[in-house]
């Protein structure tokens, strides 16, 4: 009788909200591979943008187009519980989230960005930033093919973006990275 209820609940909302509630992965799934991932804090940090940019993406759609998103957003989810077989998982997450974001924002234009934004650091390397102007200030860095979804901090000053593992710093035109939590802070500039 319970599940008839929970059913006829479901069947009674629109087909939007239908939708969007497949979105929090994390939500729906529970045990196995997508158990580890969910437990995993970055999959912590990102879920919640990410379920942002899927509803305002499924809230742009219809017909045979959301399903096709649904079925995307499905397709993705499947891959990344692969990352619980990793050993470098957090790695793994940090790509897959931010990757679908990059993905969701460049098809359906959902938020306003700033960038890519290009730096290059006194270590050689090179990052792209790409900011979107979500609540929290939300930015997905590119360094040596991996992404990384960094969200805006307070600061005493300039700006701030991190997550668990890296820091962006911006202060007086001076950009300061640090890629990972033993890693040593790079000087990089604009350009």
């Amino acid at each position: 009788m319970k599940k008839l209820l929970i059913l006829a609940a479901a069947l009674a909302l629109p087909m939007g909200a239908q939708a969007v509630s497949m979105s929090g992965m994390c939500a729906k799934e529970i045990g196995g591979d997508a158990a580890k991932v969910c437990g995993n804090p970055v999959a912590t940090e990102s879920e919640g943008m990410l379920y942002a940019l899927y509803k305002a993406a499924i809230e742009k759609v219809q017909g045979d187009s959301s399903k096709a998103l649904q079925d995307d957003q499905q397709a993705w989810w499947e891959k990344t519980k692969g990352c619980a077989k990793q050993e470098a998982m957090s790695e793994c997450l940090h790509n897959a989230y931010a990757t679908r974001a990059l993905e969701l924002q460049d098809k359906y234009k959902i938020v306003k960005t700033v960038g890519p934004a290009n730096y290059s650091c006194a270590d050689g390397s090179k990052i792209s930033a790409t900011f979107l102007n979500m609540t929290p200030a939300t930015m997905i860095a590119e360094r040596g093919g991996q992404h990384l979804v960094l969200r805006g901090q307070k600061a005493a000053s300039g700006t701030l973006y991190s997550s668990r593992e890296t820091q962006f710093r911006e202060h007086q035109g001076k950009v300061t990275v640090k890629w990972s939590p033993n890693g040593k802070e790079i000087s990089c500039k604009k350009g």
